[in-house]
């Protein structure tokens, strides 16, 4: 519950920093480790959230490439690679879409809950085709199909 609680005060913080300057991303961060979000959290990351929430994705995709991967929080891998995906995918750059897609399902650095996500955010900017072309170089036939099921493509 204490977890949930935080989330929802970090994305108020966030929503509430949108169009703010790098002092003001700076407080937040001093007050989301107050408020224990995350003793770590980066700058990066805020920036990058801030930017995918807005629909920035270039933006968040510069800010996301910068946040260095801690293996002991798994919860800031999980925020890291749903941005990362997200803003990949609307972007339209299938061929980065689907080698993240790779390392994050390999290594399972996002949580189950949130792949639903990312299956949205690759089915409404990509066709089955040519997401299943893209994941050929890093998955067997029968792989490939039991994604793309999963991502139930409209096509």
């Amino acid at each position: 519950m204490k977890k949930i609680f935080s989330a929802f005060i970090f994305l108020f913080i966030v929503s509430y920093s949108f169009g703010q300057d790098i002092t003001t991303l700076l407080k937040l961060h001093d007050i989301s480790i107050a408020l224990g979000v995350a003793n770590d959290i980066s700058i990066f990351l805020l920036r990058a959230v801030e930017c995918y929430s807005t629909k920035d994705y270039e933006t968040s995709n510069y800010y996301i490439k910068k946040v260095v991967i801690n293996f002991s929080n798994l919860d800031l891998n999980n925020l890291k690679f749903v941005v990362l995906l997200g803003s990949y995918a609307n972007l339209k750059d299938v061929k980065q879409t689907a080698k993240y897609f790779y390392i994050a399902d390999k290594s399972t650095l996002i949580a189950p809950e949130n792949m639903e996500i990312i299956r949205s955010e690759i089915r409404k900017n990509f066709k089955k085709d040519v997401f299943d072309e893209a994941l050929s170089y890093y998955y067997y036939y029968h792989a490939r199909l039991k994604i793309i099921d999963e991502i139930k493509f409209n096509d």
